[in-house]
């Protein structure tokens, strides 16, 4: 039988691309405890993003961590649209920040969540970088993962 070329993007994923073999390492290295808070995963459409999550979501899992995640096409880029997304990611009825910070760092003892496809959801980017973020607890993380590179305020914020 033939194999398809979704399972020849997992298999090059997890074994032989030095890239993704790369990209994969940044990625489990938010997991350690002095590791990044946030990774942005970055390429073009087609670079086998999703068998890389795949086999980051495993890797996080196997090490007791929970990765959550959000598909940006499917969230309207405002404050109230996230809340009421995260919460119905986590089943729970969320109705701020506060409550949304809480309730995802209370989540896992590794709460990770990924943002897909995050570059539909830029208008939300200083949000996200100014006050959800920082309001997590200190065991959450963070994972961008789109086409676009992270924005100015992310590379030039001390901080980050």
């Amino acid at each position: 039988m033939k194999r398809t070329i979704q399972e020849l993007l997992k298999e090059k994923a997890s074994s032989g691309d030095s890239h993704a073999r790369a990209d994969l390492a940044r990625l489990k290295s938010c997991l350690d405890e002095q590791g990044p808070i946030v990774v942005w995963l970055q390429g073009a459409a087609g670079v086998s993003r999703t068998s890389l999550l795949d086999a980051f979501s495993t890797a996080a899992s196997d090490r007791g961590a929970s990765v959550f995640t959000i598909d940006c096409h499917d969230v309207e880029p405002t404050e109230s649209s996230f809340v009421r997304a995260l919460g119905e990611l986590l089943g729970k009825s969320l109705s701020s920040i506060n409550d949304a910070a809480d309730a995802f760092s209370a989540a896992a003892s590794r709460p990770v969540l990924v943002f897909r496809d995050y570059e539909v959801f830029r208008l939300a980017d200083s949000w996200l970088r100014r006050q959800f973020i920082p309001a997590l607890g200190q065991q959450a993380r963070v994972v961008f993962v789109g086409t676009e590179s992270p924005s100015a305020g992310w590379l030039s914020a001390t901080e980050w």
